[in-house]
């Protein structure tokens, strides 16, 4: 963006025959108000009073009364203020506070009289041509070629802009000014309405999911944000192709700026980079096939639902929610030196986002993506990310987060497997939420990882879900760590099983005020398993929700069944007080755990759809 530098120079007036010199501030002096003030140096002299619009290539000095629209080249400028006070002139060395307008034109915001030098930088009648991306009043990205296909377009203003209450944020394809998307701005300063079931989709909704794939999640998104004098724009998902040209549009009182009128057809154009080949993708900011998660994994999804993938994440924040569906095989793999280095993270929750969620289509018609106008079938929910029957799933030294924080519902991940049968692998990552961070089905192991939340954070229908030398971290006092919702109607399923892991807590959390689980449902079995695992001062002496005693299923509870632990030690692995645990839950015995729980390969021996998964 072209700064307008302030410029010391030496002023010489001429009044009548004599010189007054205005080095010194306090000379007094009163210059003409219809004659040009002379320069020395290599500035030009011109003068124009109200009304007056020089060329755009003219070069000078210049007096102006009052506002006025004036036309030049691309320029340097400086202001000094005249302030004519009891005959003394005072001359105010000033920043010139200027509007551009598109190119080449300003808006002179002049104090009552006030002395412009404009200086061209190139050639007169030649203006310098601008910085790609230059509009004047901001800068914008992306420009011409290489851009990515999910990319977030934003500008950057000198001045700290605001969102407008009405215009429209359009995208056209460049070869045939087709609309390809637009936001509607006035929906944007209305705010969110908590999605459910059956609402019309507006420009605030997203439709996540790849074209053919039928079913798409609908949720409740962020389309345009701002944040110091960046506005960032995101794009509905998925409206962009690759190798492809495209132009933005602005709607003057979209966007509300200091100079800012809006932005007109083809001022800013961009295009997509081809598509990627291969097994290996990257994401990235920069230097990468694609700047959001999403798009790799849909990318994923066009070579096969069984084609193996890995998505190398770079290091970097990455603000999205995310969809898979019958894609199976792909890896999400942070490249950074630990799991903070790659931040996978949005502020959902119930509020926002109702319920637990899932995939929709339009109704009548599994064809046809979601549009503004249709009926939502059914919302996509209050999680980061959803995962519909994904088999070899693998998350690999990263992190995921739902920022919500507590008193929401609020999943960081949800793996909805109804089948029970596909598996999920999470090695050195981390997942931090509150209310109900991880929900799981089918089986599922996280080796090395870190669980954080407070109400219920570990949940579900899970067939399998081994947590093994993992940290599971208690956010707030009155936790609860598991509420376990196991069907046994199509065969055992071993619920959660912890195998070496270390309960802990965070600052502030209190003794003996956090619970290992509470009941789920009646319908179903709490099958929660704790061995070998090291725990804090602030689970409760009972360690099972006590006032659940007679609620927890089944009863009574065996070495397969229900409310299950063995070989538990304090932190520093001293001995552990168990004779205060619900009389209701089971004491394995060492036999037990043989038999049952003593490794993954026991614990989840019942996934056979893909060896050596698990290593």
């Amino acid at each position: 963006m072209k700064r307008f530098k302030l410029l010391t120079l030496l002023l010489s007036l001429f009044v009548g025959a004599g010189a007054v010199s205005c080095a010194d501030k306090d000379d007094p002096a009163t210059p003409p108000l219809t004659e040009p003030v002379e320069l020395t140096g290599s500035w030009k002299t011109l003068s124009w009073i109200e009304g007056d619009t020089p060329d755009a290539d003219r070069v000078g000095t210049f007096w102006v009364f009052t506002d006025t629209e004036v036309t030049i080249g691309r320029a340097e400028a400086v202001a000094y203020v005249y302030d004519v006070q009891r005959a003394s002139l005072r001359i105010g060395y000033t920043e010139f506070h200027i509007q551009q307008l598109g190119s080449g034109r300003l808006a002179l915001d002049a104090a009552e009289r006030t002395v412009i030098l404009v200086r061209t930088t190139g050639t007169p009648g030649e203006p310098e041509e601008p910085e790609p991306g230059d509009l004047g009043p901001c800068t914008v990205s992306p420009v011409g070629a290489g851009a990515f296909k999910d990319a977030y377009l934003t500008l950057e203003f000198e001045t700290a802009p605001t969102l407008g209450t009405s215009g429209e944020i359009r995208i056209f394809r460049a070869d045939d000014d087709t609309e390809v998307d637009r936001i509607d701005m006035a929906e944007v300063a209305k705010g969110h309405e908590r999605m459910e079931k059956n609402q019309i989709i507006n420009t605030m909704h997203d439709v996540i999911g790849p074209k053919g794939l039928k079913r798409y999640r609908i949720v409740n998104y962020e389309p345009v944000t701002l944040d110091g004098n960046t506005v960032t724009i995101r794009p509905h998902y998925d409206v962009l192709e690759y190798g492809t040209e495209y132009y933005v549009t602005i709607d003057k009182g979209a966007l509300t700026a200091e100079g800012f009128a809006g932005i007109a057809a083809k001022e800013w154009s961009f295009s997509t980079k081809a598509k990627p080949r291969g097994a290996v993708v990257t994401v990235g900011a920069e230097n990468a096939d694609f700047r959001t998660v999403q798009a790799a994994l849909d990318y994923g999804y066009g070579l096969g639902k069984d084609a193996a993938l890995e998505i190398r994440i770079l290091p970097g924040q990455y603000e999205e929610q995310l969809f898979m569906r019958y894609n199976n095989n792909i890896t999400l793999k942070g490249m950074g030196a630990g799991p903070d280095d790659v931040r996978i993270f949005y502020c959902n929750g119930d509020d926002l986002n109702g319920g637990v969620g899932g995939s929709t289509s339009v109704a009548g018609n599994d064809a046809d993506k979601p549009k503004v106008g249709d009926a939502i079938g059914y919302a996509g929910g209050r999680g980061v990310m959803l995962v519909e029957s994904c088999d070899n799933l693998r998350f690999e030294n990263l992190t995921l987060e739902n920022t919500r924080g507590a008193g929401a519902q609020a999943e960081a991940l949800y793996n909805n497997d109804n089948s029970g049968d596909c598996g999920l692998v999470a090695v050195n990552c981390k997942f931090l939420g509150y209310q109900d961070t991880l929900n799981l089905k089918g089986y599922c192991w996280f080796y090395n990882c870190l669980v954080a939340g407070d109400v219920d954070f570990i949940w579900g229908g899970a067939t399998a879900a081994l947590f093994e030398q993992c940290e599971i971290r208690v956010m707030n006092s009155g936790a609860y760590i598991v509420n376990a919702r196991v069907n046994q109607e199509k065969g055992y399923r071993k619920g959660f099983v912890f195998l070496g892991c270390r309960l802990t807590k965070d600052a502030g959390v209190g003794a003996g005020s956090s619970w290992l689980a509470r009941h789920g449902e009646d319908k179903s079995n709490d099958n929660v398993t704790f061995v070998d695992c090291k725990m804090d001062g602030h689970i409760a002496k009972e360690g099972w929700y006590k006032n659940d005693a007679d609620k927890f299923t089944p009863s009574p509870m065996t070495a397969e069944h229900g409310l299950k632990e063995y070989g538990t030690t304090t932190l520093s692995g001293g001995a552990y007080d168990l004779t205060s645990r619900l009389s209701c839950a089971y004491a394995l015995t060492a036999e037990d755990v043989e038999s049952h729980y003593k490794d993954r390969a026991t614990v989840l021996s019942g996934y056979t759809k893909k060896a050596q998964w698990t290593e």
